[in-house]
């Protein structure tokens, strides 16, 4: 297969979560031009959510009005421990996964390369080659969500550590005396800037008293609180929501100038969908880069948006593909 013919093909990309999953396809430009949304059934098990993908894949193909022979591979971002060469979902807690061969059924069905890869690390990816990354060579993306997970690239390549599990940055520990994080250990950084650390301090709050309009957004009912409630409070000038952006910006900022200090970065990129609160949440979290990392590595960082937004899943995935056919077939 000559250049040409190779870079006129199709690229399937699949964002698979726990409640939804994506599917995209994708030209050689990275252009998206067909997406759709799904809910997984976790439920029915794991062959079952793959069943479904594959489905939503010929839907795709049927929609497009392309044939199956246009379509140059499959990658797809999944959460959880993976054995990338092997093709197997070790352990996804979202998923409720053990040992699950995720490429097999899909190669067989559609008998194209499969790749699959951490969903963080592939949004990575995605905004490396045709997004807020584009042209940088060493750059990091964080998803800011439920958790915080990041995609680190280094000299152009994504970092995977020395048994795939390198990243892991909502793990950090920022605090030593801080909460209980869900993997054990305290003070992690998502566990002090993540989506239920945001909610607990709403939630802190309005238990000691404090006047808040977050309750009435949530229809004064606690357990309604979410991390956007929170956003259109402090939005409204809301005191308490200030400060509980306040707090938070404060511990993302730590985990900013240590990961700053550590890779020297050319950009950090934040996405996820806490990062939508960005013009409250993050400018004190530049602010503390620029004044309290290290000199020079402090100057050249940048920190950005994502440019792909929620895409950057599914086209990360593709790009998962094209990386891997152009190491292979030398283009």
């Amino acid at each position: 297969m000559d250049r040409v013919e190779i870079k006129e093909k199709k690229i399937v990309g699949i964002d698979l979560g726990g409640t939804t999953f994506k599917v995209g396809v994708i030209d050689f430009s990275g252009k998206l031009l067909y997406k759709s949304d799904t809910n997984t059934p976790v439920e029915l098990g794991d062959k079952a959510v793959l069943n479904r993908i594959i489905e939503k894949v010929d839907e795709a193909i049927e929609k497009l009005k392309i044939d199956k022979k246009e379509i140059l591979g499959i990658g797809m971002g999944a959460p959880g421990i993976l054995d990338i060469e092997n093709g197997i979902n070790i352990f996804s807690p979202n998923l409720k996964w053990n040992n699950v061969n995720m490429v097999a059924p899909i190669k067989e069905h559609f008998n194209v390369p499969v790749f699959i890869e951490n969903d963080v690390r592939v949004a990575a990816l995605g905004e490396k080659r045709f997004g807020s990354g584009k042209g940088r060579r060493y750059m990091i993306f964080i998803a800011l969500g439920t958790g915080i997970g990041s995609g680190i690239i280094i000299n152009g390549e994504l970092f995977r550590g020395s048994i795939g599990g390198g990243g892991e940055i909502g793990h950090m520990v920022i605090d030593s005396n801080g909460p209980r994080c869900n993997c054990g250990n305290y003070g992690c950084f998502e566990a002090l800037a993540g989506g239920p650390a945001i909610v607990a301090r709403a939630e802190k709050a309005i238990k000691n008293g404090y006047k808040t309009e977050i309750l009435e957004l949530a229809n004064n009912n606690i357990s309604n609180i979410t991390p956007a409630l929170i956003y259109q409070a402090a939005k409204n000038g809301d005191k308490v929501a200030l400060e509980i952006f306040r707090e938070t910006s404060f511990y993302l900022g730590l985990g900013f100038v240590t990961l700053t200090n550590i890779f020297n970065p050319e950009c950090i990129i934040v996405g996820g969908g806490i990062s939508r609160s960005w013009d409250i949440l993050m400018p004190p979290v530049i602010q503390m880069v620029k004044t309290r990392g290290f000199p020079r590595s402090r100057d050249v960082v940048e920190i950005l948006p994502s440019s792909l937004g929620e895409d950057a899943g599914v086209i990360g995935a593709g790009v998962l593909v094209i990386e891997r056919i152009e190491k292979e077939e030398k283009i």
